[in-house]
């Protein structure tokens, strides 16, 4: 609550060594310390104080990274080391390949809309292969990709909702001009948290009922 800046002086050159309150000799001023000094770290005290001990989003990068690296630990047991390298080789150039479209076009739903046709691609190869009986050829691979982008295939979706409403307008106010956006977009924006901490249940809730259709993954011939 220190608001008292009138009292303390400019950073002079007789002082400029220092980096401590001394007593400045000049009437108008009580004490001398740089104001920009003075300023940062009670913006740093205050800040420390009012902030969370852990920042919310650390908690779901914790989260998501426990969740993904259980995930390929269990893709890695219900298939084999030969499939789980292959897939881990098939996802990096993916990201390169998205990466470069994203790049060429210069639009970011590119890289979205990519990584969604690819999320349905999956699903629908990987259950083609479990319902008509045709062998599991490359399905190992399919499924460890699956696995592994499950936790991200709804924020997907929700991101790219979150977009279409992402709609701006500068509207003139007595303040100046301000934007502002669609309710859509302000709510979901203002629930993304919750979202995130939602999707972590409804993973492990998919992956229970998804524990059948594994079985019978497995119970399928080689070729």
């Amino acid at each position: 609550n220190f608001t008292k800046y009138e009292i303390i002086g400019r950073q002079s050159k007789d002082y400029s060594h220092r980096d401590y309150i001394v007593p400045y000799s000049r009437s108008d001023y009580e004490y001398y310390v740089p104001q920009a000094v003075l300023y940062r770290n009670y913006a740093e005290i205050h800040n420390n104080w009012s902030e969370p001990l852990i920042a919310e989003g650390l908690i779901y990068t914790l989260l998501y990274l426990a969740l993904s690296l259980a995930m390929m630990l269990f893709s890695f047991r219900i298939t084999n080391a030969r499939s789980w390298l292959l897939a881990l080789v098939a996802m990096g150039a993916l990201w390169i390949l998205s990466g470069v479209l994203s790049a060429l076009t210069g639009s970011q739903f590119v890289f979205l809309y990519f990584w969604l046709a690819i999320v349905v691609g999956i699903l629908i190869y990987y259950f083609v292969i479990t319902t008509n009986n045709r062998g599991k050829e490359h399905s190992a691979i399919i499924l460890n990709l699956l696995l592994w982008g499950m936790a991200g295939m709804l924020p997907l979706v929700y991101l790219l909702i979150m977009q279409h409403f992402n709609q701006p307008q500068q509207i003139v106010t007595g303040n100046g001009v301000e934007y502002v956006n669609t309710p859509e977009f302000k709510w979901m924006d203002a629930n993304v948290s919750n979202f995130l901490m939602l999707n972590i249940w409804i993973v492990i809730a998919a992956m229970i009922l998804f524990a059948a259709s594994i079985r019978k993954w497995k119970s399928v011939a080689e070729s």
